[in-house]
């Protein structure tokens, strides 16, 4: 399921940074360029501590954690169902993807697996009453190419993001597309 969000394939796994810098790209390659673009600035740890079932608290504890691993969902031997019963539209788990390819290790790759009653995250997001759990910065539209020169001058691009010749195709289209 990891590489398979990562290819671009819908799944019940959101796609994160723990790399303000590399969330910046994706906030604004992946947004219309007429339209503010936004990032999620997120203490899961916090929302861990705070939400969480205390099956799942006491996980992360006995492993020392702040996030999970596919090896600590598997010791929990939950289920799907579980999963969507135990979060409902209260919580989230974020999961520390294996590094078992470059665009997770360079993507600095973090998810949030959805439940069935939590989708849009952002309406989640918004309405949590968690005081410094959750921040959002809007980048305003005409502000956009000057973050995106910025962050290709700290070479945060997609021939870093997406190693190979999709990620070098991707960067020169976009360069040369919104350079002219």
């Amino acid at each position: 399921m990891i590489i398979a969000q990562h290819h671009g394939i819908p799944t019940r796994c959101l796609d994160f940074s723990i790399s303000p810098l590399v969330a910046l790209h994706f906030a604004l390659t992946n947004n219309n360029q007429d339209e503010n673009a936004a990032v999620w600035a997120i203490n899961h740890n916090l929302l861990h501590n705070e939400l969480l079932p205390q099956r799942y608290k006491d996980v992360l504890v006995q492993h020392s954690a702040v996030s999970f691993t596919i090896e600590m969902l598997e010791y929990m031997s939950i289920s799907i169902d579980d999963y969507n019963k135990d979060m409902a539209n209260l919580s989230v788990v974020f999961l520390e993807p294996p590094s078992i390819d470059d665009r997770i290790t360079n993507q600095f790759s973090h998810f949030v697996i959805l439940p069935n009653e939590l989708d849009p995250m952002d309406d989640f997001l918004d309405n949590l009453a968690i005081d410094k759990a959750v921040y959002k910065f809007i980048i305003p539209r005409d502000t956009k190419p000057y973050f995106r020169k910025q962050l290709d001058t700290m070479n945060i691009t997609e021939r870093i993001l997406f190693p190979g010749l999709d990620g070098i195709a991707a960067y020169l289209k976009r360069r040369y597309y919104f350079n002219g």
